[in-house]
């Protein structure tokens, strides 16, 4: 079971980490959870977009909450699309809203660079945006926004682009869980423990090995 003690919790629903987590859990009777909420907007092409949106049915089924939906391009291609995009749409309105008043976060945590089921510029970053942030010195990103090895936030015009929770509104989530493992997310783990942007960690024996024989690393 995930240690989730929260009446309003934000969940990474595109994180494949986060998404076995869910396959895996079972009901939560009495969790106390009312509200499921998306911190990032749609990323990926259609076929991910309606597997994290399911995700985020199934963990709210599993808690007997209400889910919320962040139905916007996760990243747009301009400031001036995302800006017309959300003034325009009440209920993308709520949610960003909703992201001031987290109980707990279900955050996803992973390196600075697309992967097989994260296509560059499929409502994501393109190649050419994940270099500039690594020019800046970033080594991973939470929820999208970039840190640095010492955990700090790698601040760019990049970040004007994304919908979704930011790190302000992330570090004042009293709960921070992250969910995720392997040998391409060791780096950024360790960074985002170090910024403080997660004070739980799920993860497995060799990436946890990893990070107590790196701490000073």
């Amino acid at each position: 079971a995930l240690p989730i003690c929260a009446r309003t919790v934000g969940l990474t629903s595109w994180s494949r980490s986060l998404r076995a987590a869910i396959d895996d859990l079972l009901p939560m009777a009495d969790s106390g959870i009312e509200y499921v909420v998306e911190m990032l907007g749609d990323v990926g092409d259609p076929v991910l977009q309606h597997e994290a949106a399911q995700s985020t049915v199934a963990f709210a089924a599993l808690t007997g909450a209400e889910p919320k939906f962040l139905r916007v391009p996760g990243v747009a291609t301009s400031v001036a699309m995302r800006d017309s995009l959300l003034m325009h749409d009440s209920h993308a309105q709520e949610v960003l809203d909703m992201l001031n008043h987290l109980d707990a976060a279900l955050a996803g945590v992973a390196g600075c660079n697309a992967t097989s089921a994260l296509g560059p510029g499929d409502n994501f970053f393109t190649d050419e945006q994940f270099a500039f942030a690594r020019s800046l010195g970033a080594v991973g990103q939470v929820n999208l926004r970039f840190i640095a090895a010492d955990g700090s936030p790698v601040l760019s015009e990049l970040d004007s682009l994304v919908t979704g929770v930011t790190l302000d509104q992330l570090k004042r989530t009293p709960q921070r869980i992250g969910v995720a493992g392997g040998r391409p997310k060791y780096e950024p783990i360790r960074a985002a423990l170090r910024g403080g942007w997660l004070n739980t960690l799920v993860t497995d024996v060799d990436t946890a090995r990893w990070l107590i024989d790196n701490v000073n690393g």
